[in-house]
């Protein structure tokens, strides 16, 4: 027999057959997370070997991911708020301020911050750095009108101005890597070709 224990209470227990050199499952009856951090055990029934008869995990009730986004409005902001919107694994509840209306408690209840292409001042910057300095998330985005302070040393490289090569040769990308889960997609074959795409702008950074 296979029981589910939660929260320090008898939830169900189900009988089970497994072949020999085999594997088997079972599946148990819903059960409603009523808290933060609660713990559940599957045990199985006396057997030989009792220390691994049960298996221990937390769990905690589903809930959005609160995001800051700031950003001075535009196309861009429209795209990057619908794409945030249909997320459901984690969902986001995205609060979305211009650079200059960031109040400390916006930054207090947010789990991470995107900076969307717009002027960070020495100021806000440090501010920003509160916000990691707790355990939550920044992402910068170095758009065209990207600014970021000197003096506030909290992203893992130095951002460069714009390099502008809308009216000479324009840049190629001359290599990709496929690991991160942004380009995981691409990775199949016929499934995008980077090396035909144009650059016109761009920034580099410095690590």
């Amino acid at each position: 027999s296979v029981a589910l224990e939660f929260g320090g209470r008898a939830i169900q227990s189900l009988p089970l057959e497994v072949p020999a050199n085999g594997a088997a499952s079972v599946s148990f009856m819903p059960v409603t997370i009523t808290g933060p951090n609660m713990r559940g055990v599957v045990r199985v029934a006396p057997d030989g070997l009792p220390l691994d008869n049960a298996f221990n995990f937390v769990v905690s009730p589903s809930r959005p991911l609160r995001l800051l986004v700031i950003d001075s409005g535009g196309a861009g902001s429209v795209y990057l708020t619908r794409a945030l919107a249909i997320g459901d694994a984690p969902r986001y509840e995205v609060v979305v301020k211009p650079p200059d209306a960031v109040a400390d408690a916006d930054l207090q209840r947010a789990e991470a911050v995107i900076v969307n292409d717009v002027v960070v001042t020495a100021g806000l910057g440090r501010r920003l750095a509160t916000v990691l300095e707790r355990g939550g998330g920044l992402f910068v985005a170095a758009g065209p009108r990207a600014v970021w302070p000197s003096d506030v040393d909290v992203l893992p490289g130095t951002i460069a101005a714009m390099t502008d090569r809308s009216r000479g040769t324009e840049a190629r990308m001359g290599a990709l890597e496929f690991a991160p889960p942004v380009f995981e997609v691409f990775r199949a074959p016929r499934s995008g070709d980077f090396s035909t795409v144009r650059f016109y702008g761009y920034r580099t950074a410095t690590a």
